[in-house]
Formats: C-alpha cells, sequence, structure tokens
C-alpha cells in the first residue's frame, strides 16, 4: 500500500506539474504576442518621431538659409563693389588709392614717336 500510495502522490504532483506547464506555457505564448505589439508600436513611434524630427529641423532651418542667402547676395555685392577699378566701367580717376590704374588701350607697342607721323597721306 506503501508503494501505491506514493505512486498516486506522484500521479498527482504529475497532473499538478503538468497544469501548471500548460499554464505557463498559455502565458509565454501572451508574453510574446504582447512582445510583437510593443515592438511594432515601438517602431511606429520611432517612425513619428523621426518625421516629427524631420519638420522641426526644416521649419527652425527655414530662416537660417534665407539670411543665409541674403548675406551670400550681400557679400557678392559688397566684393563686387571692393573689387571695382576702370576694367569695370568705373573711371580711373574713381580708381581706390593703392590699386594700380588701368588704362585701357588697344594700341600696339611700337618704336614710333606719338602723334601723327611724317609722310602720312590724309584719309578722306
Amino acid at each position: 500500500m506503501a508503494v501505491e500510495t506514493s505512486l498516486s502522490k506522484l500521479q498527482m504532483q504529475v497532473e499538478k506539474l503538468s497544469k501548471e506547464n500548460t499554464m505557463l506555457r498559455y502565458l509565454l505564448a501572451n508574453q510574446k504576442e504582447k512582445n510583437k505589439n510593443l515592438q511594432k508600436q515601438i517602431k511606429y513611434i520611432e517612425k513619428v518621431m523621426e518625421e516629427k524630427i524631420k519638420k522641426a529641423v526644416i521649419e527652425a532651418t527655414k530662416d537660417l538659409i534665407l539670411e543665409n542667402n541674403k548675406l551670400k547676395e550681400e557679400h557678392a555685392k559688397l566684393k563686387s563693389i571692393l573689387n571695382n577699378d576702370s576694367s569695370s566701367g568705373i573711371p580711373t580717376s574713381k580708381t581706390p588709392i593703392g590699386k594700380d590704374k588701368r588704362i585701357p588701350n588697344c594700341r600696339e607697342k611700337s618704336n614710333l614717336t606719338k602723334g601723327g607721323q611724317k609722310g602720312h597721306k590724309k584719309i578722306n
């Protein structure tokens, strides 16, 4: 009888452990499902955050980009003023001090004297 009693106790323990195992498997399956759902939510939240960050960066930098473009235009304008000399349509008298005056002349250099040359015939 002692063997039957210990055998029945063991069978009861096996049944109890089997039920517990079944319950734990069920809980594990539920936790896995919750984990999948949470992973999906995390991906969605990351995507939304990334889009919002991009919009915020664009909004924040819009004014800076406009100001940068204005400054570039102003820089180009001031640089052109600074680089003015007689080659840019400014008279040589307006050439800034310290810059070489450029006097345009298309005449080629020769050994002849300046002015009219002897023996030159007048063209009508």
